[in-house]
């Protein structure tokens, strides 16, 4: 891509951040759902049963944190590469490569089905 012939626009990432934001927010909720869900479940169990559930809600509260942080990520690249003018491939490459989507798959809050 030769300089100054950018194909996304201010907009169109203001846009697209926007509608992460509110997908993520409904995940979210939807999360907090679950862990009443499994706060009522929990209540019923003592010891190990009732274990299983809190280390499943602490599963899934590492997920939606290590989601967040790659969301910010992936939006933090957006916007360096926007601000990329005269930039290169590469600068553009390297910003992206920046994000690393493996940490949010690291463990899975089903992992144990």
């Amino acid at each position: 891509m030769s300089a100054g012939t950018q194909k996304i626009t201010a907009h169109s990432v203001v846009k697209l951040e926007q509608k992460l934001n509110t997908q993520f927010e409904g995940i979210k909720s939807n999360v907090t759902t679950l862990q009443q869900l499994l706060d009522s479940l929990e209540g019923h169990w003592k010891g190990i049963g009732a274990g299983a559930f809190n280390a499943k809600q602490v599963e899934l509260n590492e997920s939606l944190v290590r989601i967040g942080n790659i969301l910010v990520k992936f939006m933090d690249a957006m916007n360096t590469t926007m601000k990329i003018n005269d930039g290169t491939e590469d600068e553009v490459r390297a910003s992206v490569q920046r994000i690393d989507v493996q940490a949010g798959a690291a463990h899975s809050a089903l992992s144990s089905y």
